[in-house]
């Protein structure tokens, strides 16, 4: 079996270094837009982008706050500010009000990245946004007013580019957002290592080079954005992003593309197999799906359509700490451990439990730049949730006897 590589060298970085030097010509990623980038492309846009951050005077680990439909432009963007050293914050294209004005303070973003339909939104709560003083929008720049700069995100790739910057597995490559659970979001400090092993699944070999990975989910969730597109640069697939999912259009993309693979939600699984059969269902070229969670008829629905399931769980805070690959998934099940991960079920005493006994899911991982460094600016949830090494999830599961994860509940309800 394959391995990822050493800690030190889970990087964007290093990721790039390989596919610029295995297939720099090689065509990387499409978007709806029927834009297309090479992985040399897609390097030199990332630096473009990042040299006209250094002109927006951002220096190293500086966060960059991005609210951006799926598109060429956010997947450049997102290379760019990480490989120039700076730190990513994605923003949810629903947060309005008072969620988006605490996401833009609590992270000390200077500079958004924002679709020009969304710019009214800030409009509205220009008055209590503390650090922001630059606008950078994707289509028409009308200046905003409210004391912030305004430029079109083509200004800022006019060049000259910035060369990458030194990187290591420990620096920050995102502030990203949770979904609060008894309120706002918190932000997660996810490392180059967390975000690597996250997207990495060179332990099993899928995806290989050959696969065509589509991507329906948004690339402001760490799904859409790392185990979707930063898989594929790892893998050195091709990525084909698309604006969201259709349950219309989806067998119509992976036709036209000859997608062979491809991570959703259970929800969209259901939705798939809901429309009506149709003789060509499993005429078509996709062979591989990851699924969280799985559906709730998973073999039906491999069986209609031709295609592989695969079982995996995350969270934001620990990464994707189960997988069950194909034949061995069972129905209703989260996934299996995965290497690099000790996975325990306690009580509320934080006693280990038994074999088919409900427990919080505790993660340990081999190295503490595997999870979350800590929430941003919440030392006091930090040590709540970082114990001695474990990463308290607040998920309820219980074990098999051969080891499978099963999903119960939430210990408290998200907002």
């Amino acid at each position: 079996m394959n391995a990822l590589p050493p800690i030190a060298q889970r990087t964007l970085s290093t990721a790039f270094e390989r596919a610029l030097k295995d297939a720099p010509d090689k065509l990387a990623f499409i978007d709806s837009e029927s834009r297309q980038s090479t992985y040399r492309q897609a390097y030199d846009a990332a630096l473009l982008i990042g040299g006209g951050l250094g002109r927006l005077q951002l220096g190293h680990q500086a966060p960059v706050a991005m609210m951006l439909d799926n598109s060429l432009d956010f997947v450049h963007l997102a290379f760019g500010v990480a490989l120039t050293g700076r730190i990513q914050v994605p923003i949810n294209t629903a947060y309005k009000g008072e969620f988006l004005t605490h996401i833009l303070n609590d992270s000390g973003a200077e500079v958004l990245v924002i679709e020009a339909r969304y710019v009214e939104r800030l409009a509205l709560i220009a008055g209590d946004l503390k650090a922001l003083r630059q606008i950078v929008v994707r289509g028409d720049a009308a200046a905003l007013g409210h004391g912030f700069k305004t430029m079109a995100l083509d200004a800022l790739s006019a060049g000259p580019a910035a060369r990458a910057a030194v990187v290591s597995a420990s620096d920050l490559m995102g502030y990203m957002y949770t979904s609060g659970t008894t309120g706002l979001s918190k932000g997660v400090e996810v490392t180059h290592a967390h975000a690597y092993t996250y997207a990495s699944r060179e332990d099993v070999g899928i995806p290989s080079a050959d696969d065509r990975i589509l991507v329906t989910l948004p690339l402001f969730h760490l799904a859409g954005q790392w185990y979707g597109v930063y898989q594929s640069l790892i893998a050195g697939a091709c990525c084909v992003v698309q604006a969201g999912f259709s349950v219309s259009q989806f067998w119509q993309w992976v036709r036209e593309h000859r997608i062979t693979e491809t991570i959703m939600l259970g929800a969209m699984a259901e939705l798939l197999q809901q429309a009506a059969p149709r003789p060509d269902d499993a005429d078509n070229s996709l062979r591989f799906a990851v699924m969280a969670p799985l559906a709730s008829d998973f073999v039906g629905f491999g069986r209609r359509f031709g295609v592989q399931l695969a079982a995996v769980y995350g969270m934001t805070e620990i990464g994707a700490v189960m997988v069950s690959n194909p034949p061995d998934v069972v129905a209703g099940e989260a996934g299996r451990a995965r290497p690099g991960y000790t996975l325990k079920l306690v009580d509320d005493a934080g006693a280990e439990v038994p074999v088919d006994v409900p427990g919080e899911l505790w993660v340990r991982p081999e190295s503490p730049l595997m999870v979350l460094r800590g929430y941003h600016g919440l030392p006091e949830k930090t040590a709540e949730t970082l114990v001695d090494g474990w990463v308290r999830t607040g998920d309820v599961f219980r074990r098999d006897a051969a080891g499978h994860f099963f999903f119960m509940d939430r210990k408290k309800d998200a907002l």
